[in-house]
């Protein structure tokens, strides 16, 4: 009996480690220290090894993205500060329903940053994306993702989604579908603290 609980606590450690790994696709370990590359930056602020990925408590993929002007955008220009990340299109019903929710909090001011990522595989042309924004008066910080690099990166499968990253880039929640007012200050205030 004493050698059987003597292996019962060192397989079960094993066991969960295995586990911990599976169902986890595109993910990658990160170390602060010699780690190369573009998550550099973000993981040097943590201090033990954190996995990328577009899951809550994973740190967020770092993906460059396109500004309406074409300049290029890379999202570790936000680091240090909480961030929202929304993925939407201007031809989708949901992401229209929770664009004013989005303008408003954006406009009264908060230390949070946004990020707009318009699924802009999707569109017409980057022009049916400037005259949405045009014609609904939004002053949304909004990028494009030319070639869907951020959609599979944050492994995006519906519109919209939303990511909420606190200031050291770890994922804190992940919204599919629209959100209200309410749920996004709520959320705004759990990176911001």
């Amino acid at each position: 009996m004493h050698r059987t609980v003597k292996w019962v606590l060192p397989t079960t450690v094993v066991t969960l480690v295995i586990l911990s790994f599976l169902g986890r696709p595109n993910t990658q370990v990160v170390h602060p220290t010699g780690t190369t590359g573009e998550q550099a930056s973000i993981a040097a602020s943590h201090p033990a090894s954190v996995a990328v990925g577009a899951h809550v408590g994973q740190l967020a993929p770092n993906v460059t993205l396109s500004g309406l002007n074409n300049e290029p955008v890379k999202l570790s220009a936000f680091s240090g500060r909480p961030l929202v990340i929304n993925f939407w299109a201007t031809w989708c019903p949901p992401c229209q329903q929770e664009m004013p929710e989005f303008q408003t909090v954006f406009a009264a001011g908060t230390p949070v940053a946004f990020a707009m990522i318009d699924a802009s595989t999707t569109e017409r042309s980057p022009m049916v994306v400037r005259q949405f924004l045009t014609d609904h008066h939004y002053t949304l910080p909004v990028y494009l993702d030319r070639d869907g690099t951020a959609l599979n990166s944050y492994q995006v499968t519906g519109l919209p989604s939303s990511f909420f990253i606190d200031a050291r880039g770890v994922i804190r929640y992940v919204a599919l579908g629209p959100l209200t007012r309410s749920g996004l200050e709520e959320h705004l205030k759990e990176i911001s603290e």
